[in-house]
């Protein structure tokens, strides 16, 4: 396994692409937070030179490059794989319902010597939650990590494969045989704030009232704000959906309110009489989640390889974190190999699943994708 890490910014790459890098086992992954009609440019030259690889991308709230956040610049991971073959899938949320759609893109992705799905989505407007869920339906048990597209500044976020962008696509990449190596952690560093609180009325993704409350008036209350209009990064509280035990079954983020009805919206369904708690965290913990996802991701890793970090983070902990967000990426890389390349991107929903353990779609967490090759294998 051999790859480079290409920067774009002012019409210019920060170097010559490496065109040796080409072949049909090369996986390109590129992110970027302009809107897609501003960088055909690089997408063009990336296609010239490297027509055989696989390449994907995707828009980022900010992206990652080692232990900083790189909001400017279009970057392109470039692996050249030795003994892995690919395969890309692209379905269109259009098309059918995500259940459906899911399921048929493991189908297709599914071999006998399938190793690992990469997984992205264009939105997080789609319902991802049962998009993870239909990928379960693998009959011999694979990893599977990857993220959903955000987007700065109330822009539409995207996903772009087979030569072309949508804001309604899933994309999957499966990596088969006995050679590529899947290194997978994640955690969060959250804990519960306030009260238990059972949602007395809800439809869809909508929380109308807690406790025969108004959903939003509660939630302001928790924000300490009197705001009429809250923004994106106002919602730093998350919620833990419990289970029938009272434990923390899982977690999403509130991403957006409707003032008239008095509600908020989770990117997950949920029903009425289904308990709740909200959720903070503070610097410590958020940054030792961090390194412990990295930490996690790294157990099995063996130093003789050329290894990468697919690092792929919260939109709501880069809003908990402000400018101090960078705190976790330091603790990431005290966390990896030494000379293991961290790249990745602000996600609105996290994807990161070990095989023999149920995809879900996380939130408000730190994912870890460690990637190398054996020799022998």
């Amino acid at each position: 396994m051999d790859y480079a890490l290409f920067t774009f910014d002012k019409e210019q790459w920060n170097e010559p692409l490496n065109i040796a890098l080409d072949s049909t086992q090369t996986f390109i992954f590129f992110v970027s937070n302009q809107l897609s009609e501003e960088i055909d440019r690089p997408i063009l030259t990336l296609r010239e030179a490297f027509p055989n690889a696989t390449i994907i991308g995707i828009s980022t709230f900010a992206s990652i490059i080692n232990d900083e956040i790189n909001s400017k610049n279009f970057y392109a991971l470039v692996i050249k794989f030795e003994h892995t073959p690919l395969r890309l899938i692209c379905k269109n949320t259009l098309d059918t319902d995500m259940f459906t759609l899911g399921g048929a893109l493991v189908e297709e992705l599914k071999e006998d010597d399938l190793a690992h799905i990469f997984l992205c989505t264009a939105s997080v407007a789609l319902n991802n939650t049962v998009l993870a869920y239909a990928c379960n339906s693998t009959k011999k048990p694979v990893s599977i990590s990857g993220g959903v597209a955000s987007a700065r500044n109330k822009q539409t976020s995207w996903i772009y494969a087979n030569n072309r962008f949508s804001h309604t696509s899933v994309v999957g990449i499966g990596f088969y045989g006995k050679h590529i190596q899947f290194g997978l952690g994640h955690a969060t560093g959250l804990e519960r704030l306030g009260l238990t609180r059972r949602v007395t009325r809800a439809k869809g993704r909508e929380i109308f009232e807690l406790d025969g409350r108004a959903a939003l008036s509660l939630y302001k209350k928790y924000l300490n704000t009197d705001k009429e209009i809250l923004e994106y990064r106002d919602f730093i509280f998350p919620i833990a959906i419990l289970d029938s035990e009272g434990g923390i079954a899982k977690i999403r983020s509130v991403f957006s309110y409707n003032a008239e009805q008095g509600s908020i919206i989770i990117n997950d369904d949920i029903s009425s009489n289904t308990y709740i708690s909200f959720m903070t965290a503070n610097f410590n913990k958020l940054t030792q989640g961090a390194y412990d996802a990295a930490q996690e991701s790294a157990q099995y890793y063996q130093d003789s390889q050329k290894v990468v970090a697919l690092t792929i983070s919260c939109t709501g902990r880069y809003s908990m974190m402000s400018e101090h967000i960078e705190e976790e990426l330091f603790s990431v890389k005290e966390g990896l190999p030494e000379d293991c390349l961290s790249v990745g991107f602000y996600s609105d929903g996290e994807i990161n699943a070990k095989a023999h353990q149920n995809c879900t779609l996380r939130n408000q967490t730190m994912t870890l994708s460690l990637i190398w090759e054996l020799e022998d294998a």
